[in-house]
């Protein structure tokens, strides 16, 4: 049993518990924005497929096996993604992430797809140390000297800084006034640097 989500602005809400589709696999289809504003599984062996030019919405906890994105995925405040599901950002696809804090999925960020950070004030996400491919930091809010603590990582694309607010991004975090080599990080980048 599949559900293709079609159109535009959809919303599903639920009040408290967990939606559990055992059988069910979910497509949001291009040109359709789908938001979760509670708690939503797909069990094992099935997967939520976010198509190019669909947008979905996080308000509350997704638990999937799986997730294919082609589209836009926004994470906002409240949102979560479940740690042990598979996520695969396609060519095109784009991550969102809106809020502050919070922690950005493990995926797999294949060749031209973007991790792009809206949404920080004070608290960097977490488990950013992952190999992207585009990565965009663009937080007019941000009150804050943060950081990704990239260390090993790659990035395989652009790097981009559109805004810091009033405080400083950094990539890595080394220990201030170390020279020992255990405070030195190493992040490949292979595509440009852009600040604007």
């Amino acid at each position: 049993l599949a559900i293709n989500f079609t159109g535009v602005n959809k919303t599903f809400v639920r009040s408290g518990g967990t939606l559990t589709n055992t059988y069910l696999e979910w497509t949001v289809k291009s040109g359709a924005s789908l938001t979760l504003n509670s708690d939503y599984s797909v069990d094992a062996g099935n997967g939520v497929t976010v198509e190019s030019g669909a947008t979905l919405t996080l308000a509350a906890r997704l638990a999937t096996t799986k997730l294919t994105v082609s589209g836009t995925v926004t994470k906002i405040t409240g949102g979560e993604l479940n740690s042990a599901s598979a996520y695969v950002f396609q060519n095109g696809a784009l991550y969102l992430h809106a809020q502050d804090g919070g922690s950005i999925p493990s995926a797999t960020w294949a060749s031209g797809s973007t991790c792009e950070i809206t949404g920080t004030v004070g608290t960097a996400p977490s488990n950013g140390v992952q190999n992207f491919y585009n990565f965009i930091w663009n937080c007019p809010a941000q009150t804050e000297n943060l950081n990704m603590a990239w260390d090993g990582n790659t990035i395989g694309g652009d790097i981009t800084i559109v805004s810091t607010g009033s405080g400083r991004w950094q990539m890595c975090a080394p220990l201030a006034g170390s020279s020992s080599a255990h405070s030195i990080a190493t992040v490949t980048i292979q595509g440009s640097i852009n600040q604007s």
